[in-house]
């Protein structure tokens, strides 16, 4: 979303400004107002290297777009500048198999923060992988019948400096789910705030599996592992955020989460076995801010009231370097 003056756009109204400079250096001396900018939208990509055999987190050379990135604990973090075409993610490690990935941030006004997530699984030439008999994108009467089931999966936490509002929920026509919670900060404040918050790696089953055998449930989330290149089940991360609000008060912000669902099938011994699975892809981080504050009491500074507060549908985890 574009900052507006005067219904103008940003360059229309520095534009306008230029001309009318007398004018408005009076109204700024007068009244006094500090109209601080609005950071410039922030991207990430984030994620995980672990054992594919056993969950756990392993060591393997990551890059993001050709460059290196480090792996703390198996996690990494990577600032981006935002492209369209989405970021290639690869990993390697010795005598497992390669694994290439493109994950995409969704595009956010500035002041807002997106990442994506990248959760890869690195497999050895001893794992038994089974590729899908059927892979199929959810029908619309399919997702809602295990919307709740999703919403329930992927709930989301803050911390102690803020509260969660009611989830709403969004299906979009590419057979994804966005959630989309209001967070209220227990008190307000001028920005730049840090914030923290959630969001997932892994995979959830949105449905049962089609069978009562323990031991083809298990063989059914392996295989469902492996192709997902997931680990299961959802592991709960946090992440962190410097929210900005153009100087104006900071009254909380909105926490859109973008889901995943797939309809997969695998052929275990002769019979086809299929669950749906719900997978997180993107967070997105938005501010809003305080429109009473007295910044706006004058009709210049309606440019501020742009600015956060958006629920557009989308993702990224907004995460401080």
């Amino acid at each position: 979303m574009k900052s507006k003056l005067f219904g103008f756009g940003a360059k229309s109204a520095l534009y306008l400004m230029a001309i009318c400079g007398a004018l408005f250096t009076s109204c700024y001396e007068k009244e006094e107002i500090d109209a601080d900018p609005i950071a410039p939208a922030a991207y990430y990509v984030i994620g995980s290297v672990s054992n594919g055999s056993n969950g756990q987190s392993m060591n393997a050379t990551v890059t993001v777009d050709g460059a290196a990135v480090t792996l703390t604990n198996g996690a990494f973090i990577k600032k981006v500048d935002y492209k369209e075409a989405g970021y290639v993610v690869a990993a390697t490690a010795d005598g497992f198999y390669p694994v290439t990935r493109t994950v995409y941030c969704i595009a956010v006004a500035e002041g807002q923060t997106s990442t994506a997530v990248a959760d890869i699984r690195l497999f050895d030439a001893t794992s038994q992988v089974t590729p899908p008999t059927g892979v199929q994108t959810p029908t619309e009467a399919q997702i809602q019948a295990v919307q709740a089931a999703v919403v329930e999966s992927f709930v989301p936490e803050v911390g102690a400096e803020a509260t969660v509002g009611t989830s709403t929920t969004l299906i979009n026509d590419d057979g994804t789910m966005t959630i989309t919670t209001p967070i209220a900060l227990k008190a307000a404040s001028v920005d730049p705030v840090n914030v923290t918050y959630s969001y997932y790696e892994g995979f959830d089953l949105a449905t049962d599996i089609t069978t009562r055998a323990v031991t083809f449930q298990q063989q059914f989330l392996a295989n469902a592992s492996a192709y997902l290149n997931r680990v299961y089940p959802l592991v709960k991360k946090t992440a962190t955020t410097t929210l900005t609000g153009g100087g104006l008060s900071i009254t909380g912000y909105i926490l859109t989460y973008t889901i995943n669902l797939d309809d997969l099938i695998f052929n275990i011994d002769g019979i086809n076995y299929g669950a749906i699975v719900s997978y997180m892809t993107n967070v997105k981080v938005a501010p809003t801010v305080d429109s009473h504050d007295s910044h706006d009491s004058h009709d210049s500074h309606d440019s501020h009231d742009g600015h956060g507060g958006s629920s557009n549908a989308g993702g990224g985890a907004g995460t401080a370097e």
